[in-house]
């Protein structure tokens, strides 16, 4: 990948970003390369999708990837990650961290790099620059249950926030003290009975017998569940499209994920996001020493 910087659609996409670009890419053929060697099924997502379809590579004011995959092949995925990802990768998840770590999907990272998000700096896990990796769960095929199945992973959810809420010790001592009595009162398991409690709630039901998938692990909101979910059936089958300087797998029927994803989504509209959710960015120096500073700082 060319590491200059250029215009494409009319925005300059400066080297900084480039560099950045450089370290996904090189994750994502490492997933990729996983991937195949385990027969697992796996497709951009989001605007990586959009990238491929409209622009051949990155959305020029874009700064992640997303991969997706259906539940069953994200589970065997994270079971094989311990042997199949070793330095300068790590596969991040809450069943592979050494500390707690809350989110509803994975993530690959690179050693020997930074990316701090303004959420996550009190937190002592990996912090390497990463691309995202959803899962894609199942809906009740019977819309009525859409609302309790929403208010189920809603209680889940608030489970996972709680333990982590009762852990934040800069918080007003009185206000920590009445969630660490809430929580104990409440739930008395430890955060990975939390997790599996979590997860087991969202992957209820069955990808294979059920019509519609969504990311739930995103959000449980009941408007997002039916008007972003997609048929399944969009992804039977996987096609090859020019994403940069390599191929990616896509749904064969991207048109109709991208449409109900974005609506027209072969109109580009700029919308810069130049790490404004980051304190800290580097390809070339680890995330511990910004750590500590951010935390002496902040």
């Amino acid at each position: 990948m060319d590491l200059d910087e250029e215009i494409r659609d009319g925005y300059t996409v400066p080297a900084s970003m480039k560099r950045i670009w450089k370290v996904q890419m090189d994750l994502l053929q490492k997933l990729l390369e996983v991937c195949e060697k385990n027969g697992l099924r796996i497709w951009a997502s989001s605007g990586t999708l959009l990238g491929a379809v409209r622009h051949r590579g990155y959305i020029p004011w874009d700064d992640d990837i997303d991969m997706v995959m259906m539940r069953d092949d994200y589970n065997k995925l994270v079971e094989v990650a311990p042997k199949e990802f070793s330095s300068p990768f790590f596969f991040q998840c809450a069943y592979t961290e050494s500390v707690p770590y809350h989110r509803g999907h994975a993530q690959l990272r690179m050693d020997g790099t930074t990316a701090i998000l303004k959420s996550d700096y009190q937190w002592d896990f990996h912090h390497g620059i990463f691309i995202d990796i959803f899962v894609f769960d199942a809906l009740p095929d019977d819309e009525k249950s859409y609302g309790s199945f929403s208010s189920d992973i809603k209680e889940t959810k608030h489970v996972l926030m709680r333990w982590f809420s009762s852990r934040r010790l800069s918080l007003n001592p009185m206000y920590y003290f009445r969630l660490m009595c809430e929580f104990v009162y409440r739930h008395t398991h430890d955060f990975m009975d939390c997790y599996r409690m979590y997860e087991n709630t969202l992957s209820r039901y069955s990808v294979s017998q059920n019509k519609y998938v969504v990311k739930l692990g995103l959000t449980c909101d009941l408007d997002y569940i039916r008007h972003k979910r997609l048929d399944k059936r969009f992804y039977d089958e996987t096609v090859f499209l020019p994403f940069e300087n390599i191929q990616i797998p896509v749904p064969k029927e991207y048109d109709k994920v991208l449409t109900i994803l974005y609506g027209d989504y072969m109109k580009p509209q700029s919308q810069p996001t130049y790490h404004g959710g980051y304190l800290a960015v580097d390809t070339e120096k680890s995330y511990e020493p910004y750590l500590l500073n951010l935390r002496k700082s902040l």
